[in-house]
């Protein structure tokens, strides 16, 4: 998507379970990403979920992410008091959209000396959904790599002179210090993927994502938390597959020897005539030929490289609200689109090689008629549940949710118009696809 201005009883857990559980919501392990089969490995060798939210600000000229407007109050304006929240709320991926032309600008001063900054457990109640009954007395550790606060002091922590590209990549170290996976993304608003050309190595968005790559991993914590989304919903430029094969497969061939820990996410284009969304689009049966729409090509390079393993197939979707679609939004016609574009890659594969598939977006204000159909029963295809467990498809447990930002247009936020509140019916969506905020992943409800 463009950015735009635009109640159970709880099981009896003794006091050492309950304490593990609170802490895996803020869990600091560092290792690499790899993939098998349909599945996200770390570098234990464990099955991860990605579970996130996209934040944007690095690419509208925000110069940091969005929604730091208020410096009287720290629920809103202090980065690490919202990051915080984040973790309660047991996300573990953030989304950070960037424009190479943004990162090049000098940073805005993002401290103020007249905030007020919530307390610890404030911030844990502005998490808690008020229709869950939780048990009194219940509390939470402290977040590991919270930064030096001052009095009444937001944002001192920043650097807020320099660079936004040093801005970012501190950004992106915090993020990666405090737990999350952080997926960066070369997104719609920047111009400088057009100065990409095949076989031409020192084109400036090739030259730029091996600068910013190489800066985020000398941290050896980032190294390992890096996912690169290289770019972001090729259609809106009106690139398909004959343009974006070759250049997601030069990205990689640059971006790899840099950081061998990094895993990429790549968002598919060119079959808006098959119903795709825009960020959709890897359908190859019956493709071959079929120029701008054919990904069989850039999926028979991509199983001779040797970051094969570290590649996730990252589809896009929306209900009518967004897309506009009057059919195939909600049901067979649904489930159908999911299953040829992107479900198959997680059973049969391609030439027998499946992939994982991390839901790079997906959002709604949940108003829309439409949106209310598509929601239940997109959900019913990751989970393979009701009417779509038929389908030869794995479960999809990966999700980004677009977005935390109020102000994208068409889906509005996890927040509302101030910043602060959450609006608990999309937090509620979330934890159907899976989502398990820290006090009812500790089972503390009664």
């Amino acid at each position: 998507m463009t950015t735009r201005d635009v109640t159970r009883r709880g099981a009896g857990l003794g006091a050492a379970a309950l304490l593990l559980l609170v802490c895996l919501c803020l869990s600091r392990s560092v290792s690499a990403l790899s993939t098998l089969n349909d599945q996200i490995l770390d570098g234990s060798g464990d099955t991860i979920s990605l579970k996130g939210a996209t934040w944007f600000g690095f690419n509208n000229n925000a110069l940091m992410v969005d929604g730091l407007f208020d410096p009287s109050t720290g629920f809103t304006y202090d980065f690490a008091t919202v990051i915080y929240r984040w973790q309660l709320l047991g996300f573990n991926a953030i989304r950070l959209p960037f424009s190479f032309s943004d990162l090049q600008k000098t940073v805005n001063n993002k401290r103020s000396n007249t905030c007020r900054l919530p307390s610890f457990t404030e911030i844990a109640n502005s998490v808690t959904d008020p229709s869950d009954n939780v048990a009194s007395g219940v509390t939470f550790p402290s977040p590991g790599a919270w930064p030096s606060h001052s009095a009444n002091t937001c944002n001192e922590y920043l650097p807020n002179s320099g660079s936004v590209f040093d801005r970012f990549v501190w950004v992106v170290n915090y993020l990666a210090r405090n737990g999350f996976y952080v997926i960066i993304d070369c997104h719609t608003e920047d111009s400088t993927p057009n100065t990409y050309a095949p076989n031409s190595p020192s084109n400036a968005f090739l030259t730029g994502y091996e600068a910013l790559v190489t800066a985020i991993s000398t941290d050896a914590i980032a190294r390992e938390r890096l996912i690169v989304d290289v770019l972001n919903e090729p259609d809106a430029r009106g690139w398909g597959w004959d343009r974006m094969t070759q250049m997601y497969l030069d990205t990689m061939d640059a971006l790899y020897p840099i950081n061998p820990s990094a895993l990429f996410l790549i968002e598919g284009c060119g079959q808006g005539s098959y119903g795709a969304n825009w960020g959709d689009g890897f359908r190859t049966s019956g493709m071959e030929g079929n120029v701008g729409a054919d990904p069989n090509p850039f999926f028979r390079a991509l199983l001779t490289k040797p970051y094969v393993s570290k590649v996730a197939i990252s589809p896009h979707l929306y209900g009518p609200s967004v897309t506009t679609a009057s059919a195939n939004f909600s049901g067979t016609g649904l489930w159908n689109r999911m299953q040829a574009s992107f479900g198959y890659l997680t059973t049969t594969g391609y030439s027998g090689r499946r992939f994982p598939i991390v839901i790079g977006e997906v959002g709604s204000k949940f108003q829309n008629a439409g949106d209310l159909q598509f929601l239940p029963d997109f959900r019913d295809y990751l989970l393979k549940a009701g009417g779509a467990a038929g389908y030869n498809h794995n479960a999809i447990p990966n999700v980004i949710w677009w977005s935390w930002n109020d102000n994208s247009g068409d889906t509005g936020g996890l927040i509302d118009g101030g910043w602060k509140n959450l609006i608990w019916q999309k937090v509620q969506y979330l934890r159907q696809l899976g989502l398990r905020p820290c006090r009812t992943a500790a089972a503390v409800l009664v």
